[in-house]
């Protein structure tokens, strides 16, 4: 083990031999006068809300050059001093319990040690800009013929170790070692791929193929799009899960894809795990070199606000889809399929009324990413509805741009963004002013608006419903918008969303203002029994027809409620609140408001010449 330089933070991470799931974790500092304050991050980058990792951290000490402990005080929650007066060094010792085997955060076992560092590695305010040095022992993992592979963006070696510039290139560098890694290497626009492959099958040789091929052509559309790539070498972390999992975290020389059941990642998942590639592959760009104002340098303290999340996560949400149809991954028409499922999204939360894009942004902190944890129908997402205003404002710009001699796109504006951001990189980040301002300067703004101010305050401040919009322009690209109601009659006609996989029903939430809302049905409330008032009129081979609409027909199941339900039947429910009290009520439909309606995007089979061009320029296809 190489002796640690001048100013040189030294991290040591390895398993535990006594604790299972748990890392064994050595920091050395060099230091000088009596006490150092440091602290473990509150949050990781790509995760906008605040994470205790400390909640992981076990048997924490301190000791000087000559192993002498010394006196640690703990300040906040995650924040500490110690003292040590006449010290040359301090050296911190602790475990960190890690059994979370996702794209984000740390897994220790014998076979496998996967670590993001941010969660487990401390750090000091004063020292975060000096290099760092990590070793990773790897003497604890299972004993194997294969040799112990590690797969790390960072440069260096086992031996010596593995130098970062600073403390925030150190945690934005996850690392998994294991005897049981695979790997695929390939080279897009001079800069050097690799694919890490654990927990997954080993694909055949013509799924190798295909996979050098696609990611191949997928790296080198964004990197021709942006026209550069930040780095010269990229690696893609992929981790296979036993059960149904889908995840993906960004960093700038990396990402971590874990995606399962794992038995399916080469054929069912395969184009899941294309989709969040290519959307981590973008975030290289956009948020991991350039980033809105107030997040040019993380901080790891506490929440870090951003209005911006639109551009952050619904830019690159929309790219990371676009990118494969224009690389070849995807045909036209399964494009639409993925945009498609984004408007299911978007039709499922009513979300939309209330918060906009730019208020929602900020909620990610307050809220989390857990549609269980704040009220129902709050704020919207930032990935699926910022996608859904990425494609109108991309579908605006080619259309009031498709005249002049040198057309533009949301391509340009990216671009803007990241040649801004590579010409001053030390200086201050973008605001939507920067992109009001492109705009103004490039771009006449569209019909129906004042200006673009006045459109960024409709579609990105003030809540909005974006399906309306999109059926009015997505005919000039040659498609088109179809709004079909709802299959489930509960839903549709009573604006309730429940959870059926049960003995008895249970409410999940109901549509503000909807005939369940106004019956009272909340959250949590379980449905004991329901009968159906029929109207005469309405024939119906599951519901027996009744000449007096008051009688109640007989319980049916729900299955047969769900898909037969008639648009002036009334439901009589008896249900159970949380708290165990019982309570009936009447619902009814209204007589024209449906709910939940879903919306598709389809290629318009009548296109004009005009219109296909226009999409196949959009879709790069053609």
């Amino acid at each position: 083990m190489k002796d640690p330089q001048p100013n040189e933070a030294v991290y040591t991470v390895g398993l535990d031999p006594k604790r299972p799931r748990h890392l064994q974790v050595e920091v050395l500092w060099q230091v000088q006068g009596t006490e150092t304050r440091f602290r473990l991050p509150q949050w990781r980058p790509g995760r906008y809300e605040q994470s205790l990792f400390v909640r992981n951290l076990v048997a924490l000490t301190a000791q000087n050059q000559d192993g002498e402990p010394l006196h640690l005080h703990k300040t906040q929650a995650s924040e500490w001093v110690v003292q040590h007066p006449g010290s040359t060094q301090l050296r911190l010792k602790y475990r960190y319990f890690a059994n979370q085997p996702d794209a984000g955060a740390c897994y220790a076992d014998p076979d496998w040690m996967y670590v993001n560092p941010v969660h487990c590695l401390m750090y000091r305010e004063d020292t975060m800009d000096q290099p760092c040095r990590l070793h990773i022992q790897t003497e604890t993992l299972s004993n194997s013929v294969l040799p112990i592979q590690v797969a790390i963006a960072l440069h260096g070696n086992r031996i010596d170790g593995y130098t970062a510039r600073n403390y925030h290139e150190l945690v934005d560098s996850p690392w998994m070692a294991s005897a049981n890694l695979q790997s695929l290497d390939w080279t897009s626009e001079g800069v050097s791929f690799v694919l890490w492959m654990h927990g997954v099958p080993e694909p055949d040789s013509a799924m190798k193929e295909q996979i050098i091929r696609q990611w191949q052509a997928m790296a080198q559309t964004q990197i021709q799009t942006l026209g550069r790539f930040p780095e010269n070498e990229f690696h893609f972390l992929l981790v296979g899960l036993p059960y149904a999992f889908y995840h993906g975290v960004e960093h700038r020389r990396c990402t971590v894809l874990a995606l399962g059941p794992s038995q399916e990642i080469w054929n069912d998942l395969y184009r899941e795990l294309l989709g969040v590639a290519s959307h981590e592959l973008f975030h290289t760009w956009n948020i991991k070199s350039f980033r809105p104002q107030g997040m040019e340098t993380y901080r790891y303290d506490g929440w870090m606000y951003s209005e911006l999340g639109y551009v952050y996560e619904g830019f690159t949400t929309y790219y990371g889809d676009l990118f494969l149809v224009r690389s070849g991954c995807l045909l036209p028409d399964e494009y639409l399929e993925e945009v498609n499922a984004y408007l299911l999204r978007h039709s499922e939360n009513y979300g939309r009324y209330n918060h906009g894009l730019l208020e929602s942004s900020i909620d990610t902190w307050v809220d989390g990413y857990s549609q269980t944890q704040s009220a129902p129908h709050r704020r919207v997402s930032i990935y699926a509805e910022g996608m859904l205003q990425a494609l109108h404002l991309d579908l605006v710009i080619r259309l009031s741009t498709m005249n002049d001699a040198k057309p533009s796109s949301l391509d340009d504006l990216v671009r803007y963004l990241w040649n801004r951001y590579e010409h001053n990189p030390s200086g201050p980040g973008y605001t939507q002013d920067t992109l009001i301002h492109w705009l103004q300067e490039h771009v006449e703004a569209p019909p129906h608006y004042k200006n673009w101010e006045d459109y960024f305050r409709i579609h990105y401040i003030q809540p909005n419903s974006i399906d309306e919009l999109l059926r009015n322009i997505l005919p000039k690209f040659g498609c088109r918008l179809v709004t079909v109601s709802n299959e489930d009659r509960i839903k549709q006609l009573f604006g309730l969303q429940m959870n059926w996989n049960q003995a008895e029903p249970k409410v999940e939430h109901a549509v503000p203002g909807s005939p369940a809302g106004l019956a009272g049905l909340g959250p949590g409330d379980r449905w004991l029994s329901w009968e159906i008032q029929t109207d005469p009129n309405h024939q119906d081979p599951l519901i027996p027809n009744h000449q007096d609409p008051l009688i109640p027909n007989p319980l049916i199941d729900s299955e047969s409620l769900r898909k037969n339900l008639g648009t002036k039947d009334i439901l009589r429910i008896h249900w159970m609140t949380p708290l165990g009290q019982k309570r009936h009520g009447i619902l009814q439909p209204h007589p024209s408001h449906r709910y939940y309606n879903q919306h598709k995007i389809e290629l318009e089979p009548q296109a004009g010449t005009h219109e296909v061009n226009a999409r196949n320029r959009w879709l790069g296809v053609g």
